[in-house]
């Protein structure tokens, strides 16, 4: 339902009225189920807030245990010992989520260094975590990387991609970024991810990084980031692949009320709230 709409430069920009709401994406995601029998348990991410860090757990085949006693008599734990991911003013906004594949990837935020964007990646809920190939910083252009949301599709070529939303705080602006290089950062030793930034802070191109100009004013909340996936394998496309968010024939975006669709483009929607004149809207962005 649309009360009013426009174009900001090269996107498609909707405002809701706060009666209705739109489903994208889980505003956070701190525990998920990955439901492709590659893994059958859950993964989460914990913010210390004694100690200002992040921290990643999982659990196995939950049900199967739930109850018994070890040896001494007491009541046994499935949850792995946590393994700390982030520390220093790190973690608490964050998201995690599993792709079709059973892999794990996990977006952070840090203060350090004004502000930045993390990412981790696990080929497997237990695989061994190395702070040297599994973690790359995203982004650092000013103050950046609150506020996140993420989800994950597979390109034409297969590839899972992480597509991260979060908040600029230094420009209060709404921005989202994915994975563009897909080649592994060390040959022949599985995958590891390729950072956005190098040690000068500069981009890499190895993600793309994208601001949302938009004119209204931003509430600092969850940046809320959607996708359109392949429910199962359809025509050479596979399971989990990100496809095109069609326009709808009976769209009728009007200055009160309608019904929109997508762009034509598979390109992630955006939605996080704004206000105006002592309102609170939701607001939806597509690139063009």
């Amino acid at each position: 339902f649309i009360t009013n709409n426009r174009s900001v430069s090269n996107y498609d920009v909707y405002k809701l009225d706060p009666m209705y709401t739109i489903e994208l994406t889980p505003t956070k995601i701190k525990e998920i189920r990955n439901y492709n029998k590659k893994m059958n348990g859950k993964v989460t991410t914990i913010y210390d807030e004694t100690n200002k860090s992040l921290w990643y757990s999982y659990i196995e085949n939950p049900l199967d245990k739930a109850g018994s006693r070890n040896a001494n008599g007491a009541v046994s734990t499935e949850w792995a010992t946590p393994i700390a991911l982030l520390s220093g003013n790190a973690g608490e906004s964050c998201a995690i989520a599993a792709d079709t594949d059973g892999h794990i990837h996990i977006a952070a935020y840090s203060r350090s260094n004004a502000g930045s964007l993390y990412y981790i990646y696990l080929d497997r809920y237990n695989s061994a975590f190395d702070p040297s190939k599994n973690l790359v910083k995203v982004d650092s252009y000013g103050s950046t990387g609150q506020y996140i949301t993420m989800e994950v599709a597979k390109d034409s070529n297969g590839k899972n991609i992480p597509y991260i939303g979060y908040w600029m705080n230094s420009m209060s602006y709404p921005k989202y970024t994915y994975l563009v290089d897909t080649s592994s950062s060390e040959e022949g030793a599985g995958y590891y991810p390729k950072a956005g930034v190098d040690d000068s802070n500069l981009y890499t191109g190895a993600w793309e990084s994208i601001m949302l100009p938009t004119s209204s004013a931003v509430l600092r909340d969850d940046i809320n980031i959607g996708l359109y996936r392949y429910l199962a394998d359809e025509n050479g496309h596979k399971k989990g692949e990100i496809r095109v968010i069609p326009k709808r024939e009976d769209e009728n975006a009007g200055t009160v009320n309608g019904i929109a669709g997508g762009n034509g483009t598979s390109n992630p929607v955006l939605a996080y709230g704004i206000a105006e004149t002592g309102a609170g809207y939701i607001e939806t962005a597509q690139l063009k």
